[in-house]
């Protein structure tokens, strides 16, 4: 059997030529070796599609990077926002007034608006002693 035919033809008659031999033709896959030349064409294509995908890949880098920071303090205040709604309470940080209620043993912490905030008992240091007085009847 012959590895080779029509190998004197030009590649449309040497199709017509196996075409007109065969008893039949099928659809097959099987691999066949490349060339040096398609070598060497597919690494240059290979070597330019790297370089490609590299620009491109920074690109979305540098695009991910200005989303995130524009993201990041909306996301930020949209967790502190369910976090109010969830809880229903905000904390704040101001100057509290503490006042002295001597004669209940409490210290009460007021805010600026006058509202008491939270009181404890007075600490030892923070009671008075009063001298008691009593009135001699006459």
């Amino acid at each position: 059997m012959d590895q080779h035919l029509f190998q004197d033809y030009a590649e449309d008659e040497r199709k017509i030529m196996l075409r007109d031999n065969a008893l039949t033709n099928e659809e097959h896959t099987y691999s066949i070796s490349l060339s040096e030349e398609e070598l060497l064409e597919l690494k240059e294509q290979h070597a330019q599609n790297s370089i490609k995908l590299a620009v491109l890949e920074e690109k979305r880098k540098k695009f991910t990077e200005e989303l995130n920071s524009e993201k990041k303090p909306i996301s930020d205040e949209t967790k502190e926002q369910l976090a109010l709604l969830r809880t229903g309470v905000k904390e704040v940080t101001e100057p509290l007034y503490l006042i002295d209620y001597q004669e209940e043993g409490q210290m009460a912490y007021f805010n600026g608006k006058g509202v008491l905030i939270r009181q404890r008992p007075l600490r030892q240091n923070e009671r008075q002693l009063h001298l008691i007085t009593h009135q001699k009847s006459i």
